[in-house]
């Protein structure tokens, strides 16, 4: 689980150093300070990587602030606490789980 503590500082950091503003708000638009979508790309990948979360990118671009990243980035931490485990075992439809219901003695092993 990703401390609430620590997205804000995280989203807080990386903006203003991204976009060059010490003193780059809550509330400030990043495009009205003069970031572009790649640039919004970017920070929304060093951002995923620290938290290790993943946002859409749709939701980023709709409130390009560091206080509507923060409150995306707080919904994605509760979406991903909720979310089955899915365990270590193969992905639904992928090709080893096909190969395990047809050979359950060689998924069983690992290989």
């Amino acid at each position: 689980m990703v401390d609430p503590t620590d997205i804000t500082a995280t989203i807080t950091t990386t903006c203003q150093a991204a976009l060059a503003y010490a003193d780059l708000g809550p509330g400030d638009d990043f495009f009205e300070r003069g970031a572009s979508s790649l640039t919004i790309v970017e920070l929304q990948i060093q951002i995923e990587e620290k938290l290790r979360l993943q946002v859409p990118t749709s939701r980023l671009m709709a409130t390009p602030t560091m206080s509507g990243w923060l409150e995306a980035c707080l919904a994605a931490a509760a979406a991903a606490r909720s979310a089955p485990d899915l365990g270590t075992g193969p992905l639904p439809g992928s090709r080893q789980t096909a190969d395990c219901q047809t050979d359950k003695e060689h998924c069983n092993a690992g290989v």
